[in-house]
């Protein structure tokens, strides 16, 4: 029966990649903060509507997205939309979750938020909802007397300024995580030398 449902869920997850797409596009302006201690100074520019849940509309131009989410929305309207992609890793689905866009934008908040339960981000959101289905599938196999393990593992790394941090370890007082060094299997091929047939020019990379 387990094995049933898990087909059934990859097939139903299936058909959901398939109508959404596996790659998906998300939007989400950040409200202007008036609670700061320094002044906002915030330049003109072209005006800014959203007149749909896909579309954000900037001057005369306008952007399609999977999904728009105003500056009035919540931590909890974002968490939902992505909850049943987090989800289906139980049943072995592979899910990436990634916040782009420049400093001051809102992508930590948008990822980790802040410590009062209903600012929390979707890292905070994500691993509480992936216990709680975890517990719920574990009584579920105790009733089917299934013995049956889970293992989770955690990784948490920040790419910023072309460093890798691992943001669990704690290196010094005071230094937000461990610096890592970046393994590179390709290898940046050398320029052909006169030896070799070929003429050498200083400063060309392939």
């Amino acid at each position: 029966r387990l094995f049933v449902q898990q087909c059934l869920n990859g097939q139903l997850l299936a058909d959901l990649g398939a109508m959404q797409g596996t790659i998906q596009v998300f939007c989400r302006v950040r409200p202007v903060l008036l609670d700061l201690e320094e002044p906002v100074v915030v330049p003109p520019g072209p005006p800014l509507s959203i007149p749909s849940p896909q579309q954000v509309i900037v001057g005369d131009r306008t952007f399609a997205f999977d999904r728009v989410w105003g500056p009035d929305s919540s931590q909890l309207d974002v968490f939902r939309e992505l909850e049943p992609s987090i989800l289906s890793t139980i049943d072995g689905g592979d899910t990436c979750v990634m916040a782009y866009g420049p400093t001051g934008s809102g992508k930590t908040y948008t990822v980790q938020g802040a410590r009062l339960h209903q600012c929390h981000g979707l890292s905070y959101r994500s691993c509480f909802r992936l216990f709680e289905a975890l517990e719920a599938k574990k009584q579920q196999l105790r009733r089917q007397d299934c013995n049956f393990r889970f293992g989770v593992s955690v990784a948490m790394i920040e790419i910023y300024n072309d460093d890798l941090r691992d943001l669990l370890v704690v290196e010094t007082a005071g230094q937000r995580g461990a610096k890592r060094t970046v393994s590179r299997a390709f290898q940046k091929p050398q320029a052909p030398s006169v030896r070799d047939q070929g003429q050498a020019v200083a400063g060309l990379e392939l």
